[in-house]
């Protein structure tokens, strides 16, 4: 018999990008052979006679491989000498394979969200000793100056001592007040966006009509219980999980690995309450921008948009480009894409029914156009997207 490999995965399933990661290692694991694994145990199981699979513990145990998320530990795990998959830190580890999560593309889906609802203030908030949210800033910053908005930055300390948290609350506070609205705003992830929904709340700002708020990570716990629900921007943590644990099953069986890194690739925004909303004061624009929503699964022309306003096409066009800053056409096509992305992110239907659904000229059709909007194929794209 083989041995099984013994691995120790330390990862917090209290968070919704690690959880992510471990749904992704599961399905590798139960479609190819079996691993011992090795946990930290939670404080409250320690009492019932589990080992408490403490740094040094699992340093015993001898592991052929380890998962780790905790730039604390990391110095001393990497001293190990054994094949090593780091989850995203600051700070890189000779020696180790890390994950990379491609923080500017979401900060470009979250800044092209906010300007598709017809925005012209937007705002970033985030930490200032995160190189993840000072990608993400610096991305949604660089994304909306092409379009020739400026975006207003609010940074804070990722660590604060106690006797300074009180000044720097009282300052978010007053920046936030201050912002022109309506005004959409990125956060660096959802639990910052859902501090900053509460802080609205209690200055009596209202959301999405005077705030349009976006977070990342799409943790369903954090973005359905904030009120209005969260909209955030996904990543595919499940299939990077998955590459994670065959790069390390291959490097563990075979003593050696060629991937540097591991790409957690941005997926799509998720729209929830928090930016259902269209910010322009342009009546026939905003009729324009429904019709186009509405009619999303379907094939839409631009005749049909213009017969759902009192306006000329020579008009519509011009006031809708002015406003929403692209043709009506690239918007039908924006919305389509979406609606299609997110049939093959949670249905289980087949592409060709998805394109039957759609009512796409033919599958060949269907896979041009979305390939054309997103860069990958409907098939690639599920596959990274869609539960396993």
């Amino acid at each position: 018999m083989p041995r099984v490999p013994r691995v120790a995965i330390m990862l917090d399933p209290s968070r919704s990008f690690d959880r992510g990661l471990l749904r992704g290692i599961a399905h590798y694991v139960d479609a190819h052979r079996p691993w011992e694994v090795v946990r930290p145990v939670a404080f409250y199981q320690r009492f019932s006679g589990l080992a408490d699979q403490t740094l040094a513990e699992i340093r015993r145990s001898r592991p052929d491989g380890i998962l780790a998320n905790g730039a604390r530990a990391l110095r001393r795990i990497s001293s190990l000498h054994i094949p090593l998959i780091i989850v995203p830190v600051d700070r890189e580890f000779s020696g180790a394979v890390h994950l990379r999560c491609d923080n500017r593309a979401v900060g470009v889906l979250a800044a092209d969200h906010l300007r598709g609802v017809g925005l012209r203030s937007f705002a970033f908030a985030g930490f200032d000793e995160a190189t993840w949210s000072l990608e993400r800033q610096q991305a949604f910053c660089e994304r909306l100056a092409e379009f020739g908005h400026v975006a207003d930055s609010r940074l804070v300390p990722l660590r604060l001592p106690r006797r300074q948290q009180t000044p720097h609350q009282k300052q978010f506070s007053q920046w936030l007040a201050a912002l022109p609205r309506p005004v959409g705003i990125m956060a660096c992830n959802d639990e910052f966006a859902r501090s900053i929904a509460e802080l609205c709340r209690v200055r009596g700002i209202r959301l999405p009509e005077e705030v349009a708020l976006i977070g990342v990570d799409n943790d369903e716990l954090v973005c359905e219980l904030t009120n209005p629900p969260l909209s955030s921007v996904t990543f595919a943590t499940e299939h990077a999980g998955y590459e994670a644990a065959e790069i390390l099953d291959r490097w563990m069986s075979k003593g050696k690995v060629a991937a540097a890194g591991i790409r957690v690739t941005a997926g799509r925004v998720v729209v929830r309450g928090s930016t259902d909303v269209l910010a322009i004061d342009d009546e026939e624009i905003v009729k324009a921008l429904r019709f186009i929503r509405e009619n999303s699964h379907r094939s839409l022309s631009v005749g049909e948009v213009v017969e759902a306003t009192l306006l000329s096409q020579w008009t519509l066009n011009r006031r809708f480009r002015d406003l929403v800053g692209h043709p009506i056409l690239k918007e039908i096509h924006r919305q389509r894409a979406a609606q299609i992305a997110e049939l093959l992110a949670e249905s289980r239907f087949s592409i060709d029914k998805i394109a039957e659904t759609m009512e796409c000229e033919s599958p060949a059709h269907f896979a041009r156009f979305f390939a054309r909007e997103f860069g990958v194929t409907p098939r690639a794209y599920r596959h990274k997207h869609q539960q396993r």
